[in-house]
């Protein structure tokens, strides 16, 4: 049990971007990042469970790709080779030791995000109405009290967490009401990603028939909320950008920095093009963060950011896991979640990338149930 909440620390850790969490000297050097910390976390509990012989490798047909990836990316840190490639390198191998983590440890893993995910829902919903200018549109974008300056992170954070939490919560009543703070939360921070992420789980719901009556509680709560919040012109307000944004790219402009548009967009379409013209076998240059290490733009999408940093070998191999989880595994909420917040942004090579690692561990043996409200379960032999 124990073991479990601490991954779950880890995990947490690992999210915490913002500038509050880094801590740095008088000339602006970082002199502790808290991801650092969580990635230590996750390589002691690999450490203590392989010391404990409670590791296994799982199903070729997925460890072998996972070794494609970790030797792409251990290439490219030893060609990049510097202090930071270094410390990069032993991140990932963080990364390692959370597949295993997940093949031993199972779901429970996971728990810890349940209360983070109603901290951060309940900072963010704080934050538009303790802190937002109501007559600047753009205060109304917001990641919450805990990454103030990314409201794309955090709604991925919120978002993942309120899967999470459907999973493990058991009674249903309680269901309703992490469902409601988790979609409160992620409408809220004004992200156009979290929007689509929650119309793809409520269009996978229906397609699964995964519904019961609390479900229908939970959907005319959270629809006379917003009702309320966008009848008041806030709602309007809040996402006036992502559609500015979607017509700039509907007419196929292209912008530039200095475009007020530009921060949303981050010139996605020239980003794109640009890294399938630039395709390297090896990659360009490995960072768990960001692209902008290696002086390259980042790409928000994350098979096109695996092959822009690690090359082709390692995309296809991280596609190929990725959609056998997604269409072998029991956890396919959580996949498709993973899955719909790598399409626009780089959140699950990045500030999630242990999660994606873990998740992968822990659908190679979990065989509990795979829907939210039914009491259907399968079982698979995987």
């Amino acid at each position: 049990m124990w073991l479990g909440w601490l991954t779950g620390a880890g995990l947490v850790l690992f999210t915490m971007h913002g500038e509050w969490a880094t801590w740095r000297n008088g000339d602006g050097n970082v002199l502790f990042f808290t991801p650092a910390l969580g990635a230590v976390i996750l390589l002691g509990v690999g450490a203590y469970l392989w010391y404990k012989k409670r590791l296994s490798l799982g199903p070729k047909k997925i460890w072998l790709p996972l070794l494609v990836i970790l030797l792409a990316i251990g290439l490219r840190s030893i060609v990049d080779l510097s202090i930071q490639s270094l410390l990069e390198l032993g991140i990932a191998t963080s990364l390692a030791s959370s597949y295993f983590i997940g093949r031993s440890l199972g779901l429970e893993t996971l728990r810890l995000f349940v209360p983070y995910t109603l901290v951060s829902s309940t900072l963010v919903i704080s934050y538009v109405f303790l802190e937002s200018d109501w007559d600047r549109w753009w205060t109304l974008l917001n990641g919450g009290y805990l990454n103030e300056l990314n409201y794309e992170a955090t709604s991925a954070i919120i978002v993942f967490g309120t899967v999470v939490g459907l999973l493990l919560i058991r009674r249903r009543l309680w269901k309703v009401v992490y469902l409601v703070i988790g979609f409160l939360g992620t409408v809220l921070t004004g992200s156009p990603q979290g929007v689509l992420c929650l119309g793809a789980l409520v269009f996978f719901v229906l397609v699964r028939r995964d519904i019961h009556k609390y479900l229908t509680v939970s959907v005319l709560v959270l629809l006379i909320l917003l009702s309320l919040w966008f009848t008041i012109g806030a709602g309007q307000e809040q996402f006036q950008k992502t559609s500015r944004a979607l017509e700039t790219v509907k007419q196929g402009a292209l912008l530039d920095e200095e475009h007020e548009d530009y921060h949303w967009g981050q010139n996605r379409i020239p980003a794109y093009i640009s890294t399938l013209e630039e395709v390297s076998i090896v990659g360009h240059g490995y960072s768990v963060y960001s692209t902008s290490e290696t002086g390259r733009k980042t790409v928000e999408n994350v098979p096109l950011v695996v092959l822009d940093q690690v090359g082709i070998f390692a995309a296809l191999a991280w596609l190929f896991v990725t959609c056998w989880s997604f269409t072998k595994g029991n956890l396919r909420y959580i996949w498709l979640m993973l899955i719909m917040l790598g399409m626009f942004d780089h959140t699950t090579w990045t500030m999630l990338a242990p999660h994606w690692w873990l998740v992968v561990g822990i659908t190679t043996v979990y065989t509990g149930k795979d829907y939210i409200f039914k009491n259907e379960t399968t079982k698979k032999d995987l």
